[in-house]
């Protein structure tokens, strides 16, 4: 991406006077903005690509649609009180790209049409952040805490707490719209200890847990032991670019890594039965053909070698080709790019290209890949008409069977086989 000063941030974008603005599209949207009174009035946006922390003295602002926060999102800041120029931190490119088509629609909705945008690059390396981290030879690549969070639930089914108590814990730690109720936390340690002489306190005794952090939550890893198998849970990047170098670090700190799974979310693509929260396995990665057009290119996905979940289960699965999309300046919707390709591509995710890219110079390596549903842009349910908004969080937030936890369960099924 070239270096931008003094841009026009409305000259990135051709926005069309047709173009309608959604509700679901001005919430996911406002989830990656400051509020609008903000942009109303904004002169100019500084971003600095960079895994740095906010610098000191800096005061952050807060987003206009604060529903679902996570690592990777920008993060707007001022350091002083004024609020017509301000600045933006991004972890990589493809997240200033998503953001700059963000705050380029709503500021066209707002009608200000005179916002400028500078960028400076740090081009900073992943692995200058995961230095001296201990890899094991098998890898699961995930949301680092999530995963742990499915492990203690995992635990306690092992240990045959009754349901309802860990559906109970599920709502709790899953719950992203409040802090956990520490009560009930403290119920189902009482009643795992009269049970079975454990507390939830044990969990991290047990699986023989260690952190490996870094100066950024964007990059950050757990070791742990599963039945005398020795795991290693890294974060899982967003976009292209982070994916290809998290996974090339990987294999460089550990050059004889034996198994690799991921799980992340996806876009839905076809027009079947299949709803919110059920299950797609990738078979094949679309790529351009030489003539430029696009086309499958099979993959070998261990995860169909896997035997079925004991815990988690009851999901409708789908197969089929994924996309791995990359936000650019200029294109307003990743997916809309690929409709004359509907019936090739199933799936789009941000990541198993740049992991595929990888992982093909090391052929013995085996490796997994399973997603979770989390938007059906075809079918009209958008991320704002799903993690973005706040009541369909609410009903999705009691729900115990989730399909994160289905993945989890399979790739830790496929990792300690």
């Amino acid at each position: 991406m070239p270096t931008l000063s003094n841009y026009n941030l409305l000259d990135l974008f051709a926005i069309p006077n047709t173009y309608n603005l959604s509700e679901g599209t001005a919430r996911y949207y406002s989830s990656l903005t400051p509020k609008w009174d903000v942009i109303k009035n904004l002169k100019t946006i500084n971003f600095i690509v960079s895994f740095d922390n906010l610098p000191q003295g800096a005061t952050e602002l807060a987003y206009h649609n604060s529903i679902n926060t996570h690592l990777f999102k920008p993060k707007f800041f001022v350091l002083d009180n004024k609020h017509r120029n301000i600045y933006c931190m991004v972890p990589n490119i493809e997240v200033l790209a998503h953001t700059l088509r963000s705050l380029a629609v709503i500021s066209y909705h707002l009608g200000n049409k005179n916002i400028k945008v500078s960028v400076q690059e740090k081009n900073q390396k992943y692995s200058d952040y995961c230095k001296g981290w201990e890899i094991e030879d098998r890898v699961i690549l995930g949301w680092r805490d999530s995963f742990l969070k499915f492990l203690k639930v995992f635990w306690l089914l092992q240990n045959n707490i009754e349901q309802k108590y860990v559906e109970k814990l599920v709502q709790e730690l899953e719950n992203r719209l409040k802090e956990p109720d520490e009560n009930v936390i403290d119920e189902i340690s009482e009643i795992l200890y009269k049970e079975k002489g454990l507390r939830l306190s044990d969990f991290e005794k047990h699986f023989k847990i260690t952190y490996q952090n870094s100066s950024t939550p964007c990059i950050a890893g757990a070791n742990l032991e599963i039945n005398g198998v020795k795991i290693s849970i890294v974060q899982l990047t967003w976009g292209l670019t982070l994916s290809r170098q998290m996974m090339q670090s990987l294999l460089d700190l550990n050059p004889h890594i034996k198994k690799v799974g991921s799980v992340g979310g996806v876009g839905y693509g076809k027009a079947d039965e299949l709803q919110l929260d059920d299950i797609f396995l990738p078979k094949g990665l679309i790529v351009p053909s030489k003539s430029g057009k696009l086309k499958a290119k099979p993959i070998t996905n261990h995860i169909f070698t896997v035997q079925e979940n004991t815990y988690f289960k009851n999901k409708k699965v789908s197969t089929g080709n994924m996309k791995t999309v990359v936000p650019q300046i200029g294109v307003l919707s990743n997916t809309a790019t690929f409709k004359d390709y509907t019936d090739l591509i199933s799936g789009f995710d941000m990541e198993l290209e740049g992991f595929l890219d990888v992982l093909e110079k090391y052929p013995n390596i085996e490796y997994a890949s399973s997603h979770y549903i989390m938007d059906i842009p075809f079918r009209g349910y958008s991320l704002g008409d799903t993690y973005y908004y706040k009541p369909y969080l609410e009903k999705f937030f009691k729900t115990f069977n989730r399909g994160k936890y289905y993945c989890f369960e399979r790739i830790l099924n496929f990792a300690i086989a």
